[in-house]
């Protein structure tokens, strides 16, 4: 018999499985707007298909695809039809929100290469007309703190408040700031336990 994922409630939404929740506490500690299966799309040859989040205020909006697993081909080329069609960038989260402790930086991947490094496969940003990048992550703007989700968790790329013109001026890595990484935290130890209106 295959297991089933658990639907949860949470701030009046009813999610798919415990893992999709856990992103929503994770979203809310960061303070980033998030909206949950607000619209199904007819994607053509590529099917039907209703995106988890979306994420109006990050990179002009984002569509965010939570998985408990790497995604499967089919899975890939859905999210990248989706991206075509609405011109909006997306990425795959596979697992929970969690601390890399081995190098010390917050990242959203339990997938580890046999050397115990992170995979970036699924870290990937992919956006309109096939361009794609990877490692993304959720990070601050180090001057304003805004929330971001930039390459390599890149914060000087957040905002333009940061004078680009140096060679260092695009970096200020931030994904291990103390917000993400207690929003990491608060989102592993959400419960949600018989009928709680978390």
């Amino acid at each position: 018999m295959q297991a089933r994922a658990i639907e949860t409630r949470y701030k009046g939404y009813r999610f798919r499985s415990r893992l999709e929740a856990r992103w929503a506490v994770f979203f809310d500690n960061l303070g980033v707007d998030w909206e949950y299966e607000t619209e199904g799309y007819n994607l053509g040859d590529a099917g039907w298909y209703l995106p988890d989040f979306y994420l109006p205020n990050i990179k002009d909006g984002l569509w965010v695809e939570i998985k408990a697993v790497k995604p499967t081909p089919q899975e890939d080329a859905k999210l990248l039809a989706l991206v075509d069609a609405t011109g909006k960038c997306g990425t795959f989260r596979v697992g929970e929100p969690m601390i890399n402790v081995q190098l010390g930086e917050f990242n959203h991947l339990n997938d580890k290469h046999t050397d115990g490094s992170l995979h970036a496969d699924n870290a990937a940003m992919n956006c309109p007309n096939g361009r794609w990048d990877a490692p993304y992550i959720f990070c601050l703007c180090n001057h304003c703190g805004k929330v971001g989700f930039e390459f390599d968790g890149r914060g000087d790329r957040v905002c333009s408040a940061i004078d680009h013109s140096s060679h260092h001026g695009d970096k200020g890595y931030s994904g291990n700031h103390p917000k993400i990484l207690a929003a990491a935290h608060a989102a592993r130890a959400a419960r949600f336990e018989h009928g709680s209106r978390t």
